[in-house]
């Protein structure tokens, strides 16, 4: 198969969809989390007047909690993943949309769930690449170096031949840098 060439498109309604990922109650303490939230929610306001579907996820939600309320994600159904990426819960959502051509995403744990995949290490090209289906193999503390396939739901999108546009402005991450200080949110997520 040959590689497609990221691009960024137009958003259209009949070939769009929307990812709400993991604003949970336990992120409240995230920089930005009531702006990230109030931008999140008017996507999905739009989305929804636009007939555009929109997907929940919620990171292990037994310990994260649950949604927060004022996202307005009444009538959808959170989709539970332990898995960083939002695309091995979503398969079948993105398998029956082949219409489907890009991706609205927004979301907290931008640093795992929506950017940035993690360096492959030495040890990790001696392995057969992972995928999202193998389970994480127990290497003990160099496990954290191991880097699966769906660790990063932009990438994975993407080589699915996906466009994602990612709202900067409804995400952040735990580990946001940002202070008072700092860029404007519009500067990156």
């Amino acid at each position: 198969m040959a590689a497609v060439k990221p691009s960024l498109g137009r958003v259209l309604p009949g070939s769009s969809i929307l990812f709400l990922c993991d604003m949970q109650e336990k992120f409240r303490h995230i920089a930005y989390f009531p702006e990230i939230v109030s931008v999140a929610a008017r996507m999905l306001k739009v989305a929804r007047l636009l007939e555009v579907p929109a997907v929940l996820t919620e990171q292990y939600p037994a310990g994260l909690g649950p949604t927060v309320p004022e996202l307005g994600a009444e009538g959808l159904r959170p989709v539970a993943k332990t898995c960083f990426s939002m695309v091995p819960v979503m398969l079948q959502e993105l398998d029956t949309r082949p219409q489907l051509r890009s991706v609205l995403l927004c979301g907290i744990e931008t640093q795992a769930c929506i950017l940035v995949r993690p360096p492959i290490t030495a040890s990790s090209l001696s392995q057969s690449p992972p995928s999202w289906q193998d389970p994480v193999p127990d290497l003990g503390p160099s496990s954290l170096l191991w880097t699966p396939l769906c660790l990063n739901t932009t990438l994975d999108l993407l080589d699915r031949g996906l466009q994602v546009h990612v709202v900067v402005d409804a995400c952040s991450s735990r580990r946001s840098r940002r202070s008072s200080k700092s860029l404007p949110r519009t500067a990156g997520c």
